[in-house]
C-alpha cells in the first residue's frame, strides 16, 4: 500500500484546516451590513371623539372611558403606521374600513362655509377613511435636523382624510385637507390643525374654535378644510388623540 510522507501529510492537513477556516468565518448574506433589516416603524392607536359638537367623529364603537372610539391596529381591520424612523416622512397614517370580520368607520358631517361665514348643511355620512397627520415627528438624519413637538408643547400640522370618494376624493389624495397649500401648489384657504404633545407617546389633535366678528357679527372659521372634489371649504371641528406603540424621543 502506498503511504504519504510525513511532510506531504502535514501539508495536506494545513490546507484542509485553512479551507475549513475560510468557510466558517465567511459572512452569510443576511449578516452583511448591506443586508441589515431597517428598524420597523411604530404603529399608532387613535381615539376619535364621538361628541356631536364635532363634524368628524368616531363610529360610536369600541368606547373608551373618555367616550372616544378606539381605533387599534389589528382590531377589526384597522391598520396604521408612524413613519418616525430616520429617512421617514414623520407622518401618522391610519386606514379605517378595511375588509375583515368586522369593519370600522368614521362619521362625517358636511357643513359648507358660505361667503358670509354661515354654513349650509349637505348631510352626513358613515364611511371608511384614510387619515394622515403629516410630519408629526421627523427623525434627524446625517444631513437634516429632527422636527418634533416637545412634551407639553403645541404646534400646527397638516391633516388630511377622505370621504370614500363621495364628494371630495379617495384615500391618499389629500381629499379633505387641513392644508393651506396642496402638494400641486393649489392655494386652498384652509386652516391647519393644532397638535398638543401630551407625553412621549401621545399627541392630541384639535381645531381652533371659531369666533364671532364683533363688528359684523359674522362667524370667523378657524376649522376650514378644503374639499378637493368640489373646491369648497367645510366647517370641520374635530378632536382625536394619537398614541404611538412606543415612546419617541426627543
Amino acid at each position: 500500500m502506498r503511504t504519504l510522507s510525513p511532510f506531504l501529510g502535514a501539508s495536506l492537513l494545513l490546507v484542509s484546516l485553512a479551507c475549513g477556516d475560510s468557510v466558517t468565518t465567511a459572512l452569510r448574506p443576511s449578516e452583511s451590513p448591506s443586508a441589515a433589516k431597517p428598524i420597523a416603524n411604530p404603529t399608532a392607536t387613535e381615539f376619535i371623539s364621538n361628541d356631536p359638537a364635532y363634524n368628524l367623529r368616531g363610529d360610536g364603537g369600541y368606547l373608551e372611558s373618555s367616550g372616544d372610539s378606539r381605533y387599534l391596529p389589528g382590531e377589526c381591520g384597522i391598520s396604521s403606521a408612524f413613519y418616525s424612523q430616520p429617512g421617514g416622512s414623520g407622518d401618522v397614517t391610519m386606514t379605517i374600513g378595511a375588509n375583515g370580520k368586522c369593519v370600522r368607520h368614521v362619521r362625517f358631517t358636511y357643513a359648507a362655509i358660505n361667503a358670509d361665514g354661515s354654513t349650509t348643511s349637505e348631510g352626513s355620512i358613515v364611511t371608511s377613511s384614510f387619515l394622515n397627520v403629516r410630519k408629526l415627528q421627523v427623525a434627524a438624519t446625517s444631513t437634516t435636523p429632527a422636527s418634533y413637538i416637545p412634551i407639553g408643547g403645541d404646534a400646527q400640522r397638516t391633516f388630511a382624510f377622505d370621504d370614500g370618494g363621495l364628494k371630495c376624493g379617495t384615500g391618499g389624495t389629500q381629499a379633505i385637507g387641513f392644508a393651506p397649500t396642496l402638494s400641486d401648489g393649489t392655494l386652498t384657504g384652509a386652516d391647519l390643525v393644532n397638535v398638543h404633545r401630551d407625553a412621549a407617546d401621545t399627541w392630541t389633535v384639535t381645531t381652533t374654535p371659531d369666533e364671532i366678528d364683533t363688528i359684523t357679527g359674522q362667524t370667523i372659521h378657524h376649522d376650514k378644510a378644503y374639499c378637493k372634489g368640489n373646491g369648497k371649504l367645510y366647517h370641520i371641528p374635530l378632536r382625536f388623540t394619537i398614541k404611538s406603540s412606543v415612546p419617541l424621543t426627543p
